[in-house]
């Protein structure tokens, strides 16, 4: 979904395609369109076939937004779903009346499933960052040159580093690394992290790598 604001005007790229307009409390779908025109249709008159005289709503549309950006962290980040409707949820300065609309956690539809399979493909909008830069380094069921494929025993790895982490390990003088095993994702046995200095007095993680398996 994206959205843009022109004084108040909201206009919306819905998730099931389409667009949606908000104005003033009140949300309208496409129903008609040409060469030279659109033609919307009230949200309310479209669910319930009664006349266009309701009360505005602008609660429902900051709901709608709400859905939105969790759907999309979903699909962008490794946090599990939990966290991020939970982090979402602390930043927002949302009234009584907004909280008793918001879903909760379980109601939550249409949320990405996360993986089962540890073949699964993995999405375009994993392997880059948000600046359109490469984040994902190696991935033992996608290798290209330079890397070569990794030991059938070792199962699914992924491996992720920006350009800029790995300078940063280059040059730390000191390195280490740690595993853990509770946050690892539901496919994984273990995530693997390799730590470096930053300016020599920061330790920072610089590697992150999504383990099958822990050999």
């Amino acid at each position: 979904m994206k959205y843009w604001c022109e004084d108040d005007i909201t206009v919306n790229e819905i998730i099931i395609g389409g667009y949606m307009i908000s104005m003033a409390g009140y949300s309208y779908f496409v129903k008609n369109y040409g060469k030279n025109f659109t033609t919307w249709e009230c949200e309310y008159y479209r669910k319930h076939r009664c006349e266009h005289i309701h009360e505005p709503a602008p609660n429902n549309i900051e709901v709608r937004k709400f859905k939105h950006r969790v759907r999309e962290r979903c699909r962008q980040e490794l946090s599990s779903p939990r966290t991020i409707y939970e982090d979402e949820l602390k930043k927002g300065k949302y009234s009584s009346e907004m909280l008793a609309l918001l879903p909760t956690f379980y109601n939550m539809q249409h949320l990405p499933p996360s993986p089962t399979d540890p073949n699964f493909i993995l999405h375009p909008a994993f392997t880059s960052t948000d600046q359109g830069e490469r984040f994902l380094l190696y991935d033992s069921n996608s290798v290209q040159a330079p890397y070569a494929s990794a030991p059938s025993e070792v199962g699914r790895l992924i491996i992720y580093a920006s350009d800029l982490q790995l300078n940063i390990l280059s040059k730390s003088k000191r390195i280490g690394s740690d595993s853990t095993f509770e946050t690892a994702a539901q496919i994984t046995h273990q995530n693997y992290i390799i730590m470096g200095e930053y300016e020599e007095k920061h330790p920072v993680p610089l590697v992150f790598c999504l383990c099958e398996h822990m050999n």
